[in-house]
């Protein structure tokens, strides 16, 4: 019987005896304890709120590269519960219009074809609030 649940990529493992990572992934982050699962009532749009802060947030915590995934990892698993809701992410909104639209304009930067990087979007459109305008988000 499963324990533990990987945080980024949802592998179960039934004892966390002698790992040092995710044996599916490689993620060190610390594995969740099923025994830790619990129920929230929250409003959606509450959660979705939350959701886009970390996304935010985490896009800009160049020092953990996996954060980002961490939360489009755990928007995922929410959006399993609720799959008529609309999405919880900045990230699929856009990803949603674009679909539907096609060109989609907005104040941040065009991603790359081959993917999506929030990190990379904030940082300009913090360059561009900050009128820095060198694509890296800082000030200086």
């Amino acid at each position: 019987m499963a324990i533990a649940r990987c945080c980024l990529c949802e592998h179960t493992v039934e004892s966390l005896e002698g790992l040092t990572c995710c044996p599916n992934c490689g993620t060190d982050y610390p594995p969740n304890l099923l025994t830790d699962d619990v129920t929230v009532q929250i409003n959606w749009g509450d959660l979705r709120a939350l959701v886009i802060w970390a996304e935010r947030w985490a896009g800009q915590a160049k020092q953990y590269p996996d954060m980002l995934r961490f939360v489009y990892a755990l928007a995922k698993r929410l959006r399993r519960q609720h799959p008529d809701r609309i999405v919880l992410t900045l990230a699929e909104e856009i990803e949603e219009l674009r679909r539907e639209y096609g060109r989609v304009e907005t104040n941040l930067p065009q991603p790359p074809p081959e993917r999506l990087t929030v990190v990379d979007a904030l940082a300009e459109a913090e360059d561009i609030l900050t009128g820095d305008g060198d694509g890296d988000g800082r000030r200086l």
